[in-house]
């Protein structure tokens, strides 16, 4: 969706307009709601870059041991990393690991440690 296409589909939402006739003019004069245009174009860059974007084992792992700065054990940060690992998967999200649980935080420690 090019940026002059999503120009006019609002402006045509924000005239009032239903076959798509909207020619932007009303909507870049008036602040408001180029101010709402911006934020809908920009929501949707942030969804389309979001839907392209690839979660790695180390990120997984290191969110996780950020989140626990005074320490976790292993097999606590294993279980973790697994529960995360699924809620993003069930959110839509494409994880860069393929393995258990345990494989995915050895891995992530073997990468971070060099």
């Amino acid at each position: 969706l090019s940026l002059t296409q999503r120009t006019k589909e609002f402006a045509a939402e924000y005239d009032g307009a239903k076959d798509g006739s909207g020619s932007g003019v009303a909507v870049l004069a008036d602040a408001t709601a180029r101010r709402a245009l911006v934020h809908d174009v920009a929501t949707s860059i942030i969804q389309r870059l979001n839907d392209c974007s690839v979660i790695t084992a180390t990120a997984i792992v290191a969110a996780l041991v950020l989140t626990f700065r005074r320490g976790i054990g292993r097999d606590a940060l294993v279980a973790l990393a697994e529960q995360l690992r699924a809620d993003l998967t069930a959110r839509g999200a494409t994880v860069a690991f393929e393995g258990s649980p345990g494989e995915l935080v050895d891995y992530a420690f073997n990468l971070l440690r060099n």
